[in-house]
């Protein structure tokens, strides 16, 4: 009697123990295809926002730029990998009205896709956030672009 109810208690333990080892793996599968998109900025389609920083100025001047061009990902992902001082290209492209949910403290930002990282450009659209922040009408209407000299990629940043 008493080996009968040893099997019958080993037989009741490796049933109890196979169906947590189920639900244990079940649970690990359903953690595993959660979706982290929200705390990563590289995840949500491809789509990835950087800060630039002007030279000499504060960080009051400093602003971002999203993208999700795989021309321009890679260049700035090269230029991330370079010391500061040695980030010698800068920020060129369109700009349009309002902070663009991502350039936050301005009224404009670079529209998404229309930009590019270069070596040089044009005077005319050359200049810092705060003289297109003070002159608008000028830079979005009548320009329509703008390239900051002094500016240059400090790293990537979360915006959500």
């Amino acid at each position: 009697m008493k080996t009968k109810m040893i099997r019958y208690a080993v037989k009741f333990s490796l049933i109890f123990i196979n169906h947590y080892i189920v639900l244990a793996v079940i649970f690990s599968l359903i953690l595993a295809s959660c979706d982290d998109s929200s705390t990563d900025p590289q995840k949500d389609d491809g789509v990835r926002f950087f800060e630039f920083a002007m030279r000499g100025r504060g960080v009051e001047q400093n602003f971002i730029a999203q993208t999700s061009d795989p021309q321009i990902l890679s260049l700035v992902d090269t230029l991330l990998a370079l010391p500061e001082e040695e980030r010698n290209m800068f920020i060129l492209g369109n700009i349009a009205p309002s902070n663009g949910g991502h350039n936050f403290g301005w009224n404009w930002h670079f529209v998404p896709d229309e930009w590019q990282m270069v070596e040089a450009a044009v005077e005319v659209c050359d200049g810092n956030p705060l003289q297109v922040e003070d002159g608008l009408d000028y830079w979005l209407e009548h320009l329509g672009f703008f390239c900051p000299w002094g500016s240059f990629i400090v790293r990537e940043v979360e915006t959500k």
